[in-house]
């Protein structure tokens, strides 16, 4: 009797298992395989996969997660009627707050990240209302800010994505904290948005 294990005949049953799936079990498939995306972009946000070698991958996987969750009516849930000025489903947004920490690897942005994600909101605007002589005026000579007690440098992070691509200014900004390892996460944000031409990190205490 031919075994039950016959090569041949395991092939011939996975080839006729997937021809004669239904629509049901193919959405299924499809969904076991958007959650092995997303959970290989947690594990790449982490550190422990070899997709943070292949950036070009993963930065594709995550703009097409961006584009698919933020509909027109998340985001209005999100501004819950107020003006955004940092929209989520925008590309270039999308990869600060992710840099940020604000917005995780499938895209969302957690209960618990909200109100830092409108406080960030906020600040910018605040910025914007009080300087918004500076920020208009058509020069080449660039804003400079302070910011102390920086932590991990969410304000400097936000001033120049502001300015690069809402101000068209160049910035130069100084970020002051006692915290060495804050700094060196300051910095490593600002060198993955390709910002660390316009901040400065300085370990100081500030008294």
């Amino acid at each position: 009797m031919a075994s039950a294990r016959h090569p041949t005949r395991m092939l011939l049953a996975t080839v006729g298992s997937r021809a004669t799936r239904t629509p049901k079990q193919h959405t299924r498939s499809f969904l076991r395989r958007y959650m092995a995306i997303a959970d290989r972009a947690q594990l790449c946000a982490r550190g422990s996969t070899p997709w943070n070698r292949n950036l070009s991958t993963f930065q594709v996987t995550f703009e097409d997660l961006v584009e698919q969750y933020w509909t027109t009516e998340r985001v209005e849930g999100l501004a819950a009627g107020k003006e955004l000025l940092l929209q989520p489903q925008q590309q270039d947004v999308a990869k600060l707050l992710r840099v940020m920490g604000l917005m995780a690897a499938d895209a969302t942005i957690g209960l618990e990240k909200i109100r830092k994600f409108k406080q960030v909101n906020a600040l910018l605007m605040a910025v914007e209302t009080s300087l918004s002589q500076q920020i208009t005026t058509p020069t080449f000579r660039p804003l400079r800010f302070l910011e102390l007690c920086t932590g991990r440098s969410h304000l400097s992070l936000v001033l120049a994505y502001a300015a690069k691509n809402r101000w068209g200014r160049p910035i130069n900004i100084l970020a002051v904290d006692q915290c060495p390892k804050r700094i060196a996460v300051a910095k490593l944000r600002a060198h993955q948005l390709g910002y660390s031409e316009w901040l400065r990190f300085r370990t100081s205490a500030v008294s």
